[in-house]
């Protein structure tokens, strides 16, 4: 009987050491990602300019790319004043540094007022997770919402 039971033991020790293993490397890979040290990083869709493509709780990875590889069609994320946003290429002017964008959230009547040059772009929608960010939109509306 101690003989089987010793077994049992080691074994779910073994799992045990597995397990944190595994979420140690999970927690690495993430803060790598939320670093940027990779050529992809995780954004959160936080609004609804997007819908139907991209919803409130999604969770979007966006790849770092040159403003000369995006094409018309292209989800981009770019600095804006009063943050980043996430919206559609729907005309693009110029070449090479002096390349601007006319974005349009899918969801908006009328394209982005002001044009996002180059400099401003931080990268390409790669893939969707949807409602993978619900628990960060909760939090965020927690700490933020005005009372």
């Amino acid at each position: 009987m101690n003989r089987i039971g010793n077994q049992r033991g080691q074994g779910r020790s073994k799992v045990l050491r597995l397990g944190w293993m595994a979420a140690g490397c999970a927690t690495i890979v993430m803060i790598c990602f939320t670093l940027g040290l990779f050529n992809w990083f995780p954004t959160i869709i936080y609004g609804g300019s997007m819908s139907p493509a991209l919803r409130t709780g999604d969770v979007v990875i966006v790849s770092k790319v040159s403003a000369n590889s995006i094409e018309i069609g292209d989800i981009v994320q770019f600095a804006a004043p009063g943050g980043d946003h996430l919206h559609r290429v729907v005309e693009i002017n110029g070449a090479g540094r002096h390349r601007t964008f006319i974005t349009q959230g899918d969801a908006n009547i009328n394209p982005d007022p002001e044009p996002v040059s180059s400099s401003q772009i931080k990268g390409r929608v790669l893939f969707n997770f949807p409602n993978m960010g619900w628990v960060a939109v909760g939090v965020r509306n927690l700490l933020f919402s005005p009372d």
